[in-house]
Protein backbone atom coordinates (compact mmCIF):
# COMPACT_ATOMS: atom_id res chain seq x y z
CA UNK A 1 0.00 0.00 0.00
CA UNK A 2 2.99 2.30 0.27
CA UNK A 3 2.93 2.86 -3.48
CA UNK A 4 -0.35 4.76 -3.12
CA UNK A 5 1.50 7.56 -1.34
CA UNK A 6 3.65 8.29 -4.39
CA UNK A 7 3.06 11.26 -6.65
CA UNK A 8 1.83 10.58 -10.22
CA UNK A 9 4.57 9.93 -12.73
CA UNK A 10 3.19 12.57 -15.10
CA UNK A 11 0.60 15.31 -14.62
CA UNK A 12 -2.39 16.68 -16.49
CA UNK A 13 -0.06 19.19 -18.15
CA UNK A 14 1.81 17.47 -20.95
CA UNK A 15 5.55 17.60 -20.33
CA UNK A 16 6.51 17.71 -24.01
CA UNK A 17 5.09 18.70 -27.39
CA UNK A 18 6.10 18.78 -31.03
CA UNK A 19 7.96 22.08 -30.60
CA UNK A 20 10.43 20.60 -28.11
CA UNK A 21 13.77 19.23 -29.19
CA UNK A 22 13.49 15.51 -29.90
CA UNK A 23 16.33 13.11 -30.65
CA UNK A 24 17.00 11.86 -34.15
CA UNK A 25 14.59 9.12 -35.10
CA UNK A 26 15.68 5.54 -35.63
CA UNK A 27 15.09 4.59 -39.27
CA UNK A 28 14.06 1.13 -40.47
CA UNK A 29 13.82 -0.11 -44.05
CA UNK A 30 12.84 -3.41 -45.59
CA UNK A 31 12.44 -4.75 -49.14
CA UNK A 32 9.59 -7.14 -49.67
CA UNK A 33 9.55 -10.13 -52.00
CA UNK A 34 7.67 -8.06 -54.54
CA UNK A 35 10.47 -5.48 -54.59
CA UNK A 36 8.59 -2.81 -52.61
CA UNK A 37 10.64 -0.92 -50.03
CA UNK A 38 9.08 -0.26 -46.66
CA UNK A 39 10.43 2.49 -44.40
CA UNK A 40 9.65 3.47 -40.85
CA UNK A 41 10.87 5.84 -38.16
CA UNK A 42 10.70 5.66 -34.38
CA UNK A 43 11.63 8.38 -31.86
CA UNK A 44 14.06 6.77 -29.39
CA UNK A 45 13.64 7.02 -25.63
CA UNK A 46 16.51 7.37 -23.15
CA UNK A 47 14.42 7.05 -19.98
CA UNK A 48 15.08 10.65 -18.90
CA UNK A 49 11.67 11.90 -20.00
CA UNK A 50 8.37 10.95 -18.42
CA UNK A 51 6.79 7.53 -18.85
CA UNK A 52 4.16 9.28 -20.96
CA UNK A 53 6.82 9.95 -23.59
CA UNK A 54 7.86 6.30 -23.52
CA UNK A 55 4.32 4.99 -23.98
CA UNK A 56 2.70 7.65 -26.15
CA UNK A 57 5.67 8.40 -28.40
CA UNK A 58 8.29 5.65 -28.62
CA UNK A 59 6.09 2.59 -28.06
CA UNK A 60 3.19 4.03 -30.08
CA UNK A 61 5.42 4.74 -33.08
CA UNK A 62 7.05 1.32 -32.74
CA UNK A 63 3.64 -0.41 -32.83
CA UNK A 64 2.85 1.25 -36.17
CA UNK A 65 6.21 0.26 -37.65
CA UNK A 66 6.05 -3.35 -36.42
CA UNK A 67 2.69 -3.85 -38.17
CA UNK A 68 4.14 -2.68 -41.48
CA UNK A 69 7.30 -4.76 -41.08
CA UNK A 70 5.45 -7.73 -39.55
CA UNK A 71 8.10 -8.39 -36.95
CA UNK A 72 7.77 -11.30 -34.58
CA UNK A 73 9.64 -13.37 -32.00
CA UNK A 74 13.36 -12.54 -31.66
CA UNK A 75 13.26 -9.93 -34.41
CA UNK A 76 10.54 -8.07 -32.52
CA UNK A 77 12.56 -7.96 -29.30
CA UNK A 78 15.74 -6.91 -31.10
CA UNK A 79 14.02 -4.16 -33.09
CA UNK A 80 12.46 -2.64 -29.99
CA UNK A 81 15.82 -2.63 -28.23
CA UNK A 82 17.21 -0.44 -31.04
CA UNK A 83 14.61 2.20 -30.16
CA UNK A 84 15.93 2.55 -26.61
CA UNK A 85 19.06 4.36 -25.43
CA UNK A 86 20.73 5.13 -22.15
CA UNK A 87 19.10 3.86 -18.98
CA UNK A 88 15.97 2.83 -20.88
CA UNK A 89 17.94 0.22 -22.84
CA UNK A 90 19.64 -0.97 -19.65
CA UNK A 91 16.27 -1.36 -17.95
CA UNK A 92 14.89 -3.28 -20.93
CA UNK A 93 17.85 -5.66 -20.87
CA UNK A 94 17.31 -6.29 -17.14
CA UNK A 95 13.63 -6.97 -17.74
CA UNK A 96 14.36 -9.53 -20.45
CA UNK A 97 17.06 -11.22 -18.37
CA UNK A 98 14.69 -11.52 -15.39
CA UNK A 99 11.58 -12.77 -17.21
CA UNK A 100 12.52 -14.01 -20.72
CA UNK A 101 16.20 -14.98 -20.70
CA UNK A 102 16.12 -17.74 -23.33
CA UNK A 103 15.50 -17.32 -27.05
CA UNK A 104 12.52 -19.67 -26.85
CA UNK A 105 10.77 -17.20 -24.52
CA UNK A 106 11.15 -14.32 -26.94
CA UNK A 107 7.96 -14.68 -28.92
CA UNK A 108 5.23 -12.20 -29.75
CA UNK A 109 2.91 -13.04 -26.83
CA UNK A 110 5.67 -12.52 -24.27
CA UNK A 111 6.57 -9.18 -25.80
CA UNK A 112 3.17 -7.80 -24.82
CA UNK A 113 3.71 -9.10 -21.28
CA UNK A 114 7.22 -7.69 -21.08
CA UNK A 115 6.17 -4.08 -21.76
CA UNK A 116 4.26 -3.48 -18.46
CA UNK A 117 7.11 -5.09 -16.54
CA UNK A 118 9.51 -2.79 -18.35
CA UNK A 119 7.42 0.23 -17.33
CA UNK A 120 7.33 -0.89 -13.70
CA UNK A 121 11.09 -1.38 -13.55
CA UNK A 122 11.69 1.94 -15.26
CA UNK A 123 9.48 3.71 -12.69
CA UNK A 124 10.66 1.52 -9.80
CA UNK A 125 6.99 0.85 -9.02
CA UNK A 126 5.31 -2.45 -9.85
CA UNK A 127 1.80 -1.03 -9.22
CA UNK A 128 2.05 2.28 -11.03
CA UNK A 129 -1.52 2.08 -12.32
CA UNK A 130 -2.88 2.37 -8.78
CA UNK A 131 -0.95 5.61 -8.29
CA UNK A 132 -2.60 7.21 -11.31
CA UNK A 133 -6.05 5.88 -10.54
CA UNK A 134 -5.82 7.41 -7.08
CA UNK A 135 -4.68 10.70 -8.61
CA UNK A 136 -7.56 10.74 -11.10
CA UNK A 137 -10.08 9.91 -8.39
CA UNK A 138 -9.05 12.43 -5.71
CA UNK A 139 -6.44 14.96 -6.88
CA UNK A 140 -6.81 15.69 -10.59
CA UNK A 141 -8.09 19.22 -11.31
CA UNK A 142 -8.83 21.24 -14.40
CA UNK A 143 -6.61 24.13 -15.39
CA UNK A 144 -8.86 27.20 -15.00
CA UNK A 145 -7.46 28.74 -18.20
CA UNK A 146 -7.88 25.62 -20.35
CA UNK A 147 -10.94 25.20 -22.49
CA UNK A 148 -13.41 22.54 -21.39
CA UNK A 149 -13.20 20.61 -24.68
CA UNK A 150 -9.40 20.55 -24.48
CA UNK A 151 -9.65 19.41 -20.88
CA UNK A 152 -11.93 16.51 -21.87
CA UNK A 153 -9.52 15.33 -24.56
CA UNK A 154 -6.52 15.61 -22.22
CA UNK A 155 -8.34 13.75 -19.43
CA UNK A 156 -9.19 10.86 -21.76
CA UNK A 157 -5.60 10.75 -23.01
CA UNK A 158 -4.28 10.71 -19.44
CA UNK A 159 -6.63 7.89 -18.50
CA UNK A 160 -5.75 5.87 -21.62
CA UNK A 161 -2.01 6.06 -20.93
CA UNK A 162 -2.51 5.29 -17.23
CA UNK A 163 -4.28 2.02 -18.11
CA UNK A 164 -1.10 0.81 -19.83
CA UNK A 165 0.93 1.03 -16.63
CA UNK A 166 1.52 -2.10 -14.50
CA UNK A 167 -1.71 -3.18 -12.80
CA UNK A 168 -1.96 -3.05 -9.02
CA UNK A 169 -4.61 -3.96 -6.49
CA UNK A 170 -7.22 -1.47 -7.72
CA UNK A 171 -9.64 -2.68 -10.35
CA UNK A 172 -10.32 -0.74 -13.50
CA UNK A 173 -13.14 1.76 -12.91
CA UNK A 174 -16.59 1.38 -14.45
CA UNK A 175 -18.12 3.90 -16.84
CA UNK A 176 -20.00 5.65 -14.03
CA UNK A 177 -16.83 5.90 -11.95
CA UNK A 178 -14.92 7.32 -14.88
CA UNK A 179 -17.65 9.95 -15.37
CA UNK A 180 -17.57 10.81 -11.66
CA UNK A 181 -13.78 11.17 -11.66
CA UNK A 182 -13.99 13.51 -14.61
CA UNK A 183 -16.77 15.55 -12.99
CA UNK A 184 -14.64 16.06 -9.87
CA UNK A 185 -11.88 17.76 -11.84
CA UNK A 186 -13.97 20.93 -12.11
CA UNK A 187 -14.08 23.58 -9.40
CA UNK A 188 -16.63 23.38 -6.61
CA UNK A 189 -18.78 26.41 -7.65
CA UNK A 190 -19.25 24.97 -11.15
CA UNK A 191 -20.06 21.53 -9.74
CA UNK A 192 -22.63 23.06 -7.39
CA UNK A 193 -24.31 24.89 -10.26
CA UNK A 194 -24.34 21.71 -12.32
CA UNK A 195 -25.95 19.58 -9.61
CA UNK A 196 -28.62 22.24 -9.10
CA UNK A 197 -29.57 22.23 -12.77
CA UNK A 198 -28.67 18.81 -14.23
CA UNK A 199 -28.70 15.09 -13.41
CA UNK A 200 -25.26 13.52 -13.22
CA UNK A 201 -26.55 9.96 -13.53
CA UNK A 202 -28.24 10.60 -16.87
CA UNK A 203 -25.75 12.97 -18.50
CA UNK A 204 -22.69 11.85 -20.40
CA UNK A 205 -19.18 13.27 -20.21
CA UNK A 206 -19.97 15.37 -23.29
CA UNK A 207 -23.04 16.83 -21.54
CA UNK A 208 -20.96 17.69 -18.48
CA UNK A 209 -18.36 19.35 -20.69
CA UNK A 210 -20.98 21.47 -22.47
CA UNK A 211 -22.44 22.75 -19.20
CA UNK A 212 -19.00 23.53 -17.80
CA UNK A 213 -18.10 25.36 -21.01
CA UNK A 214 -20.99 27.77 -20.40
CA UNK A 215 -19.75 28.33 -16.84
CA UNK A 216 -16.25 28.93 -18.16
CA UNK A 217 -17.50 31.50 -20.69
CA UNK A 218 -19.47 33.26 -17.96
CA UNK A 219 -16.36 33.62 -15.80
CA UNK A 220 -14.38 34.90 -18.77
CA UNK A 221 -16.98 37.53 -19.67
CA UNK A 222 -17.28 38.74 -16.07
CA UNK A 223 -13.53 39.32 -15.83
CA UNK A 224 -12.98 36.68 -13.17
CA UNK A 225 -10.49 34.74 -15.28
CA UNK A 226 -8.61 37.94 -16.13
CA UNK A 227 -8.22 38.81 -12.44
CA UNK A 228 -7.13 35.27 -11.68
CA UNK A 229 -4.59 35.43 -14.50
CA UNK A 230 -3.19 38.73 -13.24
CA UNK A 231 -2.80 37.39 -9.73
CA UNK A 232 -1.11 34.22 -11.01
CA UNK A 233 1.34 36.22 -13.13
CA UNK A 234 2.25 38.40 -10.16
CA UNK A 235 2.89 35.37 -7.96
CA UNK A 236 4.99 33.71 -10.68
CA UNK A 237 7.00 36.90 -11.17
CA UNK A 238 7.77 37.16 -7.46
CA UNK A 239 8.75 33.51 -7.35
CA UNK A 240 10.97 33.91 -10.41
CA UNK A 241 12.63 36.96 -8.89
CA UNK A 242 13.48 35.10 -5.72
CA UNK A 243 14.84 32.11 -7.61
CA UNK A 244 16.99 34.21 -9.96
CA UNK A 245 18.40 36.28 -7.12
CA UNK A 246 16.74 39.51 -8.27
CA UNK A 247 14.57 40.79 -5.47
CA UNK A 248 11.11 41.66 -6.72
CA UNK A 249 9.16 44.67 -5.60
CA UNK A 250 7.77 44.16 -2.13
CA UNK A 251 10.24 41.41 -1.26
CA UNK A 252 12.20 43.73 1.03
CA UNK A 253 9.62 43.08 3.72
CA UNK A 254 10.42 39.39 3.48
CA UNK A 255 14.14 39.96 3.51
CA UNK A 256 16.18 38.71 6.47
CA UNK A 257 17.82 42.08 6.95
CA UNK A 258 14.44 43.79 7.05
CA UNK A 259 13.16 41.37 9.66
CA UNK A 260 16.23 41.95 11.81
CA UNK A 261 16.01 45.76 11.58
CA UNK A 262 12.22 45.94 11.88
CA UNK A 263 11.40 42.98 14.05
CA UNK A 264 8.11 41.46 14.99
CA UNK A 265 7.99 43.49 18.21
CA UNK A 266 8.09 46.77 16.27
CA UNK A 267 5.32 45.71 13.88
CA UNK A 268 3.17 44.46 16.73
CA UNK A 269 3.77 47.66 18.69
CA UNK A 270 2.44 49.75 15.81
CA UNK A 271 -0.66 47.65 15.33
CA UNK A 272 -1.48 46.94 18.98
CA UNK A 273 -4.17 48.72 20.97
CA UNK A 274 -3.09 52.15 22.19
CA UNK A 275 -4.71 51.53 25.58
CA UNK A 276 -2.57 48.49 26.27
CA UNK A 277 0.71 49.65 24.77
CA UNK A 278 2.15 52.65 22.97
CA UNK A 279 5.49 54.00 21.80
CA UNK A 280 6.90 57.19 23.26
CA UNK A 281 9.22 57.86 20.32
CA UNK A 282 12.32 56.80 22.26
CA UNK A 283 12.44 53.25 21.00
CA UNK A 284 10.74 52.00 24.19
CA UNK A 285 7.56 50.04 24.58
CA UNK A 286 5.40 50.79 27.61
CA UNK A 287 2.62 48.64 28.99
CA UNK A 288 -0.17 49.27 31.48
CA UNK A 289 1.97 48.15 34.37
CA UNK A 290 4.42 50.98 33.75
CA UNK A 291 7.30 48.67 32.95
CA UNK A 292 9.03 49.01 29.66
CA UNK A 293 11.34 47.00 27.57
CA UNK A 294 13.53 48.04 24.75
CA UNK A 295 12.59 46.96 21.27
CA UNK A 296 14.43 44.19 19.53
CA UNK A 297 16.46 46.70 17.50
CA UNK A 298 18.03 48.60 20.41
CA UNK A 299 18.23 45.49 22.57
CA UNK A 300 20.20 43.55 19.99
CA UNK A 301 22.51 46.50 19.37
CA UNK A 302 23.28 46.82 23.10
CA UNK A 303 24.07 43.13 23.38
CA UNK A 304 26.51 43.35 20.49
CA UNK A 305 28.34 46.58 21.47
CA UNK A 306 28.33 46.71 25.27
CA UNK A 307 30.05 44.42 27.71
CA UNK A 308 29.02 43.56 31.26
CA UNK A 309 31.93 45.47 32.94
CA UNK A 310 31.29 48.98 34.28
CA UNK A 311 33.62 51.45 35.98
CA UNK A 312 30.96 53.88 37.14
CA UNK A 313 28.50 52.92 39.87
CA UNK A 314 25.57 54.24 37.85
CA UNK A 315 26.67 52.04 34.88
CA UNK A 316 26.68 55.00 32.52
CA UNK A 317 30.13 54.28 31.14
CA UNK A 318 30.78 55.48 27.60
CA UNK A 319 29.91 52.59 25.25
CA UNK A 320 32.92 53.47 23.07
CA UNK A 321 35.51 53.12 25.82
CA UNK A 322 33.78 50.94 28.43
CA UNK A 323 34.87 50.41 31.18
CA UNK A 324 35.82 54.04 31.76
CA UNK A 325 35.11 56.96 34.08
CA UNK A 326 33.49 59.36 31.60
CA UNK A 327 30.01 59.10 30.08
CA UNK A 328 28.91 59.34 26.46
CA UNK A 329 27.88 62.96 27.01
CA UNK A 330 31.48 63.80 28.01
CA UNK A 331 33.19 61.68 25.35
CA UNK A 332 35.16 63.44 22.65
CA UNK A 333 33.62 61.05 20.05
CA UNK A 334 30.18 62.47 20.74
CA UNK A 335 29.41 64.78 17.80
CA UNK A 336 27.15 66.97 19.93
CA UNK A 337 29.98 67.39 22.40
CA UNK A 338 32.33 68.45 19.61
CA UNK A 339 29.96 71.20 18.55
CA UNK A 340 30.25 72.72 22.01
CA UNK A 341 34.03 72.51 21.79
CA UNK A 342 34.28 70.58 25.01
CA UNK A 343 36.01 67.31 25.77
CA UNK A 344 36.95 65.38 28.84
CA UNK A 345 40.41 64.94 27.31
CA UNK A 346 41.27 68.67 27.39
CA UNK A 347 44.63 69.46 28.94
CA UNK A 348 44.54 70.78 32.51
CA UNK A 349 47.40 73.23 31.76
CA UNK A 350 45.52 74.54 28.78
CA UNK A 351 42.42 74.96 30.86
CA UNK A 352 44.40 76.68 33.64
CA UNK A 353 46.04 78.94 31.08
CA UNK A 354 42.69 79.73 29.68
CA UNK A 355 41.31 80.53 33.10
CA UNK A 356 44.40 82.62 33.88
CA UNK A 357 44.06 84.58 30.69
CA UNK A 358 40.42 85.17 31.52
CA UNK A 359 41.44 86.48 35.00
CA UNK A 360 44.14 88.74 33.55
CA UNK A 361 41.76 90.16 31.00
CA UNK A 362 39.19 90.82 33.73
CA UNK A 363 41.83 92.65 35.86
CA UNK A 364 42.88 94.73 32.88
CA UNK A 365 39.33 95.67 32.15
CA UNK A 366 38.78 96.67 35.81
CA UNK A 367 41.93 98.84 35.88
CA UNK A 368 40.98 100.56 32.65
CA UNK A 369 37.52 101.26 34.06
CA UNK A 370 39.01 102.80 37.20
CA UNK A 371 41.33 105.07 35.16
CA UNK A 372 38.40 106.20 33.08
CA UNK A 373 36.35 107.06 36.18
CA UNK A 374 39.29 108.94 37.71
CA UNK A 375 39.73 110.94 34.50
CA UNK A 376 36.11 111.92 34.47
CA UNK A 377 36.20 113.07 38.13
CA UNK A 378 39.29 115.23 37.49
CA UNK A 379 37.49 116.97 34.67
Amino acid sequence: MAHLEQEPFFTMVKAWDSDDYLPTKIKFSKTTTTGRTIKGEVTPDDGEKTIEFTIDCTVAEFDEVRKDFQWGNNELFASFRKCLTGQARTTWDETIDDHHPSDDDKHTANFEKALPKFYGKLLNCDKARDVHYRFLEYKATKDPFMGCNSHLRRWKEYFRISRKLPQGIKQDPSEDEIKLWYFRTYCKPHRTNYLAARNLDKDTMQDITEFMRLQHDKDRDSGKLARLKTNKDRVDKDRLGRVSGKRARGDERRDKQYRSNYGRDDRNAKSSNSRSSYSDGKDRKYSRSGDYKRSSKSYNRQDKTRSSDFFRKDKRDCPKHQPCEHTWEDCFNNPHRKKKGESHYQDDNASSKGSGSDTTSSHESDSSQEEENHFQQSE
